[in-house]
């Protein structure tokens, strides 16, 4: 089952730390639905480094579903 995360209101660091904490307890064949208030860019070095597949999807010019899947 996919997990999802809110995290509309929360400002960058607090989004990369998340992100950063949640990903290695991403079990394989899991994904992960991140919903911002702003297209979270600053998070796309950070996925290819770490060889995560993702795909942002807008919905409105604030609110951004950011889709994390596993590579196994």
């Amino acid at each position: 089952m996919d997990m999802k995360i809110d995290l509309r209101g929360e400002d960058v660091d607090q989004i990369q730390d998340k992100l950063m904490c949640l990903l290695p307890k991403l079990s394989k064949h899991k994904s992960l639905w991140l919903i911002c208030d702003h297209e979270p860019t600053e998070l796309y070095q950070y996925l290819i480094d770490k060889e995560f597949n993702f795909q942002t999807f807008i919905i409105s010019n604030n609110e951004f579903c950011l889709f994390i899947g596993s590579v196994n």
